[in-house]
């Protein structure tokens, strides 16, 4: 598990330094978005209602071209009772450039989920798929809704719900 995380930052940072070279098109190639995030979760056998909990995400981009990428989501949940949710999942996102005032993206990714509850967590996979719309503010930034659903597979059972989330996008290369 530690070791995957490691895998993910460093290619991460291996995108982030290489992003420049590529910054050919007049489309961001790599974007990150920190913001909020909202979930509805609940595992009842676990001691949480099913409800909704929030917590910080960071949505990173790295665009091939100007329609199709890849798409690394984490996000940090605080679900109540001392317990938090932890999420990571790796896939592809498709953007629809054409209108600059509103920019159309689905995405579909698969990944982990760390469940901590009181200490004692368990890991599960986890997929999400669904889609939003970055608002341009100018070049470098936008602002990004997102909708879609998060799933988890804990204890031999499918669980998770809706997910939205609201950031500040950042351009960093155009």
């Amino acid at each position: 598990m530690v070791k995957m995380l490691r895998y993910g930052l460093a290619f991460s940072l291996l995108l982030a330094f290489a992003a420049p070279v590529f910054a050919q098109g007049d489309y961001p190639t790599f974007q990150l978005a920190p913001g909020y995030g909202n979930i509805n979760f609940g595992v009842p056998s676990g001691g949480l209602t099913t409800s909704r909990h929030s917590g910080f995400v960071l949505d990173t981009n790295y665009n091939f071209t100007s329609v199709v990428g890849l798409d690394l989501f984490t996000g940090y949940y605080s679900v109540g009772s001392n317990s938090t949710l932890y999420t990571n999942t790796f896939g592809l996102n498709a953007s629809l450039r054409k209108n600059a005032h509103i920019i159309p993206f689905g995405t579909a990714g698969f990944g982990f989920g760390i469940l901590n509850i009181n200490g004692f967590g368990g890991q599960a996979m986890a997929t999400r798929i669904g889609g939003g719309v970055d608002i341009p503010l100018g070049d470098s930034l936008a602002i990004r809704t997102d909708v879609t659903r998060m799933s988890f597979h804990f204890n031999h059972d499918w669980n998770g719900g809706m997910h939205v989330s609201v950031g500040i996008v950042l351009n960093l290369s155009q």
